[in-house]
């Protein structure tokens, strides 16, 4: 059975979105920390996108959302850091 085209598009979405939250990790370690609701928002309709898809890509697509999952919480803890180093800089000023 062949993987529909729109579900090879959602596969490929997410891989694009995985390298995009890795990238913004980077960012944010090096201070410039990004909106994590854009991420939240895209991940939502792409969850919302998997549960309408078939029973072939629910797999492959809920392991790359875990993944995708992963990498926004570690966004969030670095985000989070280097919004609180800014606040004590500016606080010990």
């Amino acid at each position: 059975m062949s993987i529909p085209s729109a579900e090879t598009a959602l596969i490929t979405e997410l891989d694009r979105q995985i390298s995009m939250l890795e990238g913004a990790i980077e960012k944010a370690h090096a201070g410039d920390v990004p909106l994590l609701g854009d991420f939240e928002n895209q991940m939502n309709k792409l969850c919302a996108a998997v549960v309408k898809g078939s029973p072939e890509i629910k797999e492959q697509a809920e392991t790359k959302l875990r993944h995708m999952l992963g990498q926004l919480e570690m966004l969030e803890v670095v985000v989070r850091e280097k919004r609180e180093t800014l606040i004590n800089t500016e606080d010990g000023k």
